[in-house]
């Protein structure tokens, strides 16, 4: 479900909900806000009163009255204005931080499945440019109609007691400037701002695809085409917004000219109240300047229309990553309601020297499948996994392999089936206690732009240095650390731009290593890693791993000699299962999966 099919009123629903804690803020906001203008009408009022008034040499005390209502206003409304604009940026800034807040909270727990379809350049724009849109729409969408049917109904109400057909004028020319104007013009800048908006994604996606592949880029020779690309888009997203700025000047010129239709009409009729003697002629300034000041309201209106659109749209877009609350909690991180007891709740102190005893895990009859038109990636998939022991997953790539860890691990959802752990379902389990059991090396390891201890130090914030330094020893990086003038305290780049392939996957190893978990998952160990290395990190592996459930998925096929079950996987199913002696001899998938494999063993065999 994309943003571009929900509907606008369900999507103004959710946003409405999420500012609703701020309500009396922004209420109070908007108060002032028109207030300010209705203090600015006061003003010239009164203003144009006095200097009637004064044009006639009545006595100074005469004049008084007025004159206090000119200083009252004048004061008041720099006054006022500052408590608009205070309020109305103060109650923006926590509805921002409210939109973020929100975002990540419902982000985080659907990675990877509802961000699947998600490119990096358009979560981007969704972290930057969607929330910083949304910050416009308190002060130009919801305060704008309030204070414009304020503002035109107090100056109304006032003309009436001295100049009546100024007041229905009044009425009448703000509905038309105020609604018939914008109106006319939304509908062009709809089409413009969505169109703008996808031009934005072109920008950030090629942006982020420029940064990630300029190396490629360069060698290709493309860089300067990819450029070029880049540059164009954002031309003609500079070429879409000058037509939407033309768009929101037209309707300001006409509501200007309504406003000066507005000052004359009541001008004119309030000549022809003064010559029927039924106004005073000192009001006559006073009636035309406060018909027209109440335009002032209606001037953002235009941009309110925009702004609601461009507001929508990007929270559609934002509101999309979580279409319904059944995915969510389907993949939610969060805990239960009033969860009990759990007897796979994260321990008090992770750095015991031994791990806690490792649970049962099993699929049952697992279906799966990416998505609703996409072919099962899993079918009446089974596993059982007891405590300490050890097996492996292989088979071709794309068979499903790494989609059992990424269902145990609570990234997607399961269409049918049942995964236990010790006999619990794991919907059931909090993820958090279900991962805090689990130590993981995910087949593409993300090492992130810190130091080498900060990266290591993500499975175990706590560890002392001691264990620290036993796990780098385990993953053979300890003399790689040695070598580097900062040691620990290196900077390893995005990804780990300045680490080598090997290196990157040694880290990753440190972190399972220090996570001490009882079951340890390992998906491709060897990868991007020297014969020598691999063989002497698999050795770590075998004396480390005594007493844990070790699962692993491998395509090289190394150390399989002593599996307690080996499981084939092709396209989803379990094509076979055994040890590595009976798959042999049977001559099967995995013997011609062996028969292919190119590898050397060095050594002994471990797992």
């Amino acid at each position: 479900m994309v943003w571009a099919k929900q509907d606008r009123t369900k999507v103004l629903r959710r946003l409405l909900a999420l500012l609703r804690p701020y309500r009396f803020m922004m209420a109070w906001a908007a108060v002032c806000g028109a207030l300010t203008i209705l203090a600015n009408a006061g003003l010239l009022a009164a203003s144009a009163a006095l200097i009637s008034a004064a044009a006639l040499a009545p006595p100074l005390f005469a004049l008084m009255t007025l004159i206090v209502a000119v200083r009252f206003f004048g004061v008041s409304r720099a006054a006022l204005r500052y408590a608009e604009r205070y309020f109305s940026h103060d109650v923006t800034f926590r509805i921002l931080k409210e939109i973020r807040v929100w975002f990540y909270r419902t982000m985080e727990p659907l990675a990877p499945a509802n961000l699947r379809f998600q490119t990096e350049g358009t979560l981007f724009r969704q972290i930057t440019a969607d929330i910083e849109t949304l910050q416009f729409f308190y002060i130009r969408v919801l305060a704008a109609p309030f204070i414009a049917a304020v503002v035109v109904a107090a100056c109304a109400a006032f003309l009436f007691f001295f100049n009546l057909p100024a007041a229905v004028l009044l009425i009448g020319l703000a509905l038309a400037a105020g609604a018939a104007a914008p109106l006319l013009t939304r509908r062009a800048a709809r089409g413009l701002a969505a169109e703008t908006a996808r031009l934005w994604d072109e920008v950030y996606n090629g942006i982020t695809d420029f940064a990630r592949g300029l190396a490629e880029l360069s060698a290709c020779g493309a860089a300067g085409t990819k450029r070029k690309e880049i540059e164009a888009a954002l031309r003609e997203v500079g070429r879409h917004r000058d037509k939407i700025h033309a768009l929101d000047n037209l309707t300001a010129r006409i509501i200007q000219f309504f406003s000066y239709l507005c000052l004359i009409g009541g001008v004119f009729f309030g000549v022809n109240l003064v010559a029927a003697g039924r106004l005073e002629g000192i009001y006559l300034a006073m009636t035309g300047l406060t018909a027209q000041a109440a335009f002032e309201a209606l001037q953002p209106l235009p941009l309110a229309l925009e702004k609601l659109d461009e507001g929508l749209t990007a929270a559609g877009r934002l509101f999309s990553l979580a279409p319904d609350e059944e995915k969510r909690r389907s993949v939610s991180t969060t805990a239960p309601a009033e969860p009990a007891a759990d007897a796979f709740a994260e321990p008090a102190a992770a750095s015991e020297a031994e791990p806690a005893p490792p649970p049962e895990i099993e699929w049952r009859n697992i279906y799966f499948a990416y998505g609703e038109e996409e072919s099962f990636a899993l079918r009446d998939f089974s596993l059982r996994l007891p405590p300490g022991s050890k097996k492996a997953l292989v088979g071709s790539s794309g068979a499903g392999k790494s989609t059992v860890i990424a269902l145990l691990l609570r990234f997607w959802p399961y269409a049918a089936g049942s995964i236990r752990l010790d006999g619990r379902e794991i919907t059931e389990i909090r993820p958090e206690d279900a991962r805090a059991r689990l130590g993981v090396l995910s087949q593409d390891p993300w090492i992130f732009h810190a130091t080498i201890r900060e990266n290591i130090l993500l499975a175990r914030p706590e560890a002392a240095e001691a264990d620290l330094a036993e796990a780098c020893r385990l993953a053979r990086l300890d003399e790689f650390i040695r070598t580097l003038p900062d040691g620990y305290e290196t900077e390893v780049g995005e990804n780990g731009l300045k680490l080598s392939g090997g290196q990157r996957q040694r880290v990753a190893l440190a972190r399972v290593f220090l996570k001490n978990a009882p079951v340890v998952i390992l998906d491709e160990a060897d990868q991007g890693l020297d014969t020598l290395t691999g063989e002497e990190i698999r050795a770590s592996l075998r004396d480390w791993a005594a007493g844990r459930t070790v699962l692993t998925i491998t395509h090289s096929l190394r150390g399989l000699e002593e599996m307690d079950e080996i499981i084939a996987l092709e396209e989803g199913r379990v094509v076979e299962r055994g040890r590595h002696d009976e798959l042999m001899a049977k001559g099967g998938y995995y013997a011609r999966l062996r028969e292919l494999a190119v590898f050397t063993p060095v050594g002994r065999q471990v797992h």
